[in-house]
């Protein structure tokens, strides 16, 4: 995706969340790379985007206390896992699960997903 379908999805309401800039397993970098990961990430997007980006998403779904810290760190509000699940009031903020929806359920599936 280019960065013109980018900043069109986002002024169609869109919400552009953050994945890293090259896409590595942060539970695995020593974590001063892992806050430059998802610090110049965050920068990119806001500086193409023209204004905050608030969510992060983890690659792989892959996360720990230092991962979520670095994430908070730089400023986002929440981030969500690939633990499956809807996100409860209980839920920390930058450790979200979420619910799968690929396209092939039919509606009334899709439907319940979202009750």
């Amino acid at each position: 995706m280019d960065w013109d379908t980018l900043r069109a999805l986002d002024g169609d309401g869109v919400t552009i969340g953050a994945h890293t800039a090259s896409h590595p397993d942060l539970t695995l970098l020593p974590d001063d790379e892992a806050q430059e990961e998802v610090t110049s990430c965050r920068a990119t997007l806001e500086r193409e985007l023209g204004h905050p980006v608030r969510a992060f998403a983890y690659p792989f779904g892959l996360y720990n206390r230092n991962v979520v810290e670095a994430a908070g760190d730089c400023g986002f509000e929440f981030g969500v896992t690939i633990e499956p699940g809807r996100a409860q009031g209980t839920h920390p903020m930058l450790e979200l699960p979420r619910l799968t929806v690929d396209g092939r359920e039919p509606f009334d599936v899709f439907a319940r997903l979202l009750a």
